[in-house]
């Protein structure tokens, strides 16, 4: 078996100045494929620009979602004992809490599998469905993040295609996720597209086909950049790494180092997996090393300590079961209580957010950063009281905290997800019914103002007008 990927020492490029780093001798990693030099590429392009086409001619119209995807249906069919509605509420509670709490040095792994068509499928919830919702659902959306949905749809059908082909028997398709440039900050936090922009996260998906021919996606939640605590938003894109380490690697596979988040998401890689033993440790090791290489460098980063990473991952996802189990209990016992799929949705981010943030009093694993930089002081000082012995001041500051605190999710268009402060999601798995109609004449399930592209939640008309959340915009529509 060969070694885990490192990397190589490189020659200068001086022929092509597309970017700004070095290309390896054509021999050094000559089995690793850009995705969109497949021999099933242009299957992979006919399959998507008919995807795309039908957005436009199927029943599902711009803001109606799929209907296979509701989360009060689910609640409820598991409330009276279905076992798959069950395990998928048990998944998507799960990777909620996950994504919400553990921003870097962690790996999340997710099992998919195929129906009659080929389609990905996860308790019933196809592929198809996440991304169409999150192109139909958000037309107003800022151009570079409805980029980002294309690319990882484009990619969706690129894997489905590589699986039929029986490609990923032997080989990896590996993406990086990155935060986008030339984005505001608002459609890009917690109020947005649910990105982590303290650590401006970045993640790296590698998916295979397994021995029983289910689908594996592991993802490596990594930092994007290096940051003092008071740094702005403009400060930690200046200093970012992410983008020059990433274009590293790549030219160690002797491709174009990619010049967007979009771009890197279009230039996935197809990678044998003798070449990554370790699955996607191996390629957050060797982003490591670019980074440091980047910072000018030497951490000595070992692959065992790598390799050890995803059993740290389990103890981490394991010392939240709790919070999992808690969120479950709490949305079953409302089943039957909630008005609409909205609604249920808003309800689970509301209680993983209360029940995260309750469990990072005492849980460790848990950075309080990822509840804000306004709430993590006040826990920080919460544990250091409750480490004092002063439970009841312990309990005030984390009441505090809990007006304070925002979350988000992964970010990006099909799977990341956004919360505000009370928790409500605009874009996830599980909540894509959060546009759908109610009966109170008053109040506007809005998606994106179409002024400014500002997110909304519920909406309520004031002198029957509706009015955009963002002060500096003004746009306003009449109350119906």
């Amino acid at each position: 078996m060969k070694e885990a990927l490192a990397l190589a020492p490189v020659r200068a490029n001086t022929q092509n100045e597309r970017h700004l780093y070095t290309v390896p001798d054509q021999a050094e990693r000559p089995h690793v494929q850009l995705a969109s030099e497949a021999e099933f590429e242009p299957e992979s392009q006919l399959r998507f620009n008919q995807w795309l086409g039908s957005l436009a001619t199927k029943d599902i119209q711009v803001g109606q979602p799929e209907k296979s995807v509701n989360l009060l249906e689910r609640l409820q069919s598991a409330k009276a004992g279905s076992k798959e509605a069950l395990d998928w509420l048990d998944v998507n509670v799960s990777t909620a809490v996950f994504e919400v709490v553990f921003k870097e040095k962690y790996i999340g792994a997710t099992y998919l599998d195929r129906d009659a068509s080929g389609g990905l499928v996860q308790f019933g919830q196809t592929s198809d469905s996440i991304y169409r919702n999150a192109m139909v659902l958000r037309p107003g959306r800022h151009s570079g993040l409805q980029g980002i949905t294309r690319a990882e749809a484009l990619n969706r059908h690129r894997i489905e295609t590589a699986l039929k082909a029986g490609k990923l028997k032997d080989h990896y398709f590996v993406v990086v996720s990155m935060v986008p440039d030339g984005v505001p900050e608002q459609a890009l936090g917690h109020e947005g597209d649910g990105y982590f922009l303290d650590s401006l996260t970045l993640n790296v998906q590698a998916t295979t086909e397994l021995a029983n021919g289910r689908v594996k996606t592991e993802t490596g939640f990594m930092s994007g950049v290096e940051a003092a605590e008071t740094d702005s938003f403009e400060d930690r894109l200046a200093k970012r790494v992410d983008f020059k380490a990433v274009g590293k690697v790549y030219n160690q596979f002797n491709k174009w180092a990619p010049r967007t988040a979009e771009e890197a998401l279009e230039m996935g890689l197809l990678i044998p997996k003798d070449e990554m033993p370790n699955g996607v440790a191996d390629f957050m090791l060797l982003l490591d090393q670019a980074k440091d290489e980047v910072l000018g460098r030497q951490l000595g980063r070992k692959a065992e300590d790598y390799q050890a990473l995803r059993l740290e991952s389990k103890r981490k996802e394991a010392s939240l079961r709790g919070v999992c189990e808690q969120v479950r209990s709490d949305l079953l016992a409302a089943a039957g209580s909630l008005p609409d799929a909205m609604a249920a949705s808003q309800m689970m981010w509301d209680l993983v957010r209360e029940h995260a943030l309750k469990e990072s009093l005492e849980n460790t694993y848990i950075d309080p950063v990822v509840f804000g930089r306004q709430a993590a002081p006040t826990i920080i000082k919460a544990r250091e009281q409750l480490g004092r012995g002063n439970g009841a001041l312990a309990l005030t500051l984390m009441k505090q905290a809990m007006t304070e605190a925002v979350i988000t999710g992964c970010g990006g268009g099909g799977g990341g997800s956004s919360r505000n402060k009370s928790g409500s999601s605009e874009n996830s798995s599980s909540d894509t019914e959060k546009n759908s109609s109610d009966s109170d004449s008053n109040t506007m399930h809005c998606v994106n103002c179409p002024k400014c592209g500002t997110y909304h939640e519920v909406l309520k008309a004031v002198e029957g007008v509706f009015r955009c959340k963002n002060k500096q915009c003004g746009h306003t529509a009449k109350a119906k």
